[in-house]
């Protein structure tokens, strides 16, 4: 394997900070989420001459918020959009990883399972299956029929050589070990 992987938990956590983030910057101000991904919220803070105090003070506070309007607004849409294609990946990621769990556990049931076994592998969990599973030591007659399909390998192998010509190759007993 080559060691990539891709944790889930952190995908979801960067999700859940951002939308906290954004929804932070929209209840600063009047308006809530709706005034934040418009960039509104910074244009609350502008104040008018009388609040200021002084006109060029005033002029200077309502040249910096319409700049930041606009550029909080480009911050809180691209966080939004990261957001979504953050919690995108991690459904994606999380609907392929259960994909190929529930096919190994398929093929684990289909070699180890228990044939009298019923239901479902891919709703057990990685421990029931592997306590479900059908040993060879619990079944003896399992163990008679490798020990019978070991025998036939050999013989095979063993008539193989007498068509070849190899007569030396045969052994005694099928056992080729």
């Amino acid at each position: 394997m080559s060691g990539y992987q891709v944790d889930l938990e952190a995908l979801n956590l960067a999700v859940k900070g951002i939308n906290d983030t954004i929804g932070t910057l929209g209840g600063m101000v009047w308006g809530g989420k709706y005034s934040a991904s418009s960039g509104a919220a910074v244009e609350e803070l502008n104040l008018d001459e009388d609040e200021c105090g002084d006109e060029a003070l005033s002029d200077a506070m309502g040249e910096f918020c319409e700049r930041w309007h606009w550029g909080v607004r480009h911050l809180v849409q691209e966080g939004q959009a990261m957001a979504k294609s953050l919690q995108q990946a991690a459904g994606t990621y999380k609907g392929v990883e259960d994909q190929i769990s529930d096919t190994l556990k398929r093929l684990f049931d289909q070699e180890f399972g228990n044939p009298m076994g019923s239901g479902d592998p891919t709703g057990k969990s990685w421990d029931q299956l592997k306590s479900d599973a059908f040993t060879l030591e619990d079944h003896p007659e399992q163990k008679a029929a490798q020990g019978v399909g070991k025998a036939w390998q050999s013989i095979s192998k063993d008539a193989e050589s007498v068509v070849h010509g190899d007569q030396h190759s045969i052994s005694l007993g099928g056992d080729r070990s």
